[in-house]
C-alpha cells in the first residue's frame, strides 16, 4: 500500500482504480520521463510566445525614446 491509499484510509476514503495497468519497472520508469519531457516542450513552447511580447515591448519602449 503506498503512502496515498494509506492517507486515504486514514480520512475516511477509499481509492478505486478504473484502468489499472500492470507495468514493468522499466515501463513506468519510460512513461514519467515521457510525461516530464512532454511538461517541459510545452512550458518551452509557452515561452516563446512571451518571447516574442517581451521582444515586442522592448522595441516598442526603445522607438518612444
Amino acid at each position: 500500500m503506498d503512502w496515498f491509499e494509506y492517507y486515504l484510509e486514514q480520512h475516511g476514503c477509499k481509492l478505486i482504480i478504473i484502468n489499472n495497468e500492470s507495468l514493468s519497472p522499466e515501463s513506468e520508469m519510460v512513461q514519467d520521463l515521457m510525461a516530464i519531457i512532454h511538461g517541459f516542450s510545452r512550458r518551452l513552447y509557452g515561452l516563446r510566445r512571451y518571447k516574442k511580447i517581451i521582444k515586442d515591448a522592448v522595441s516598442e519602449n526603445s522607438n518612444s525614446v
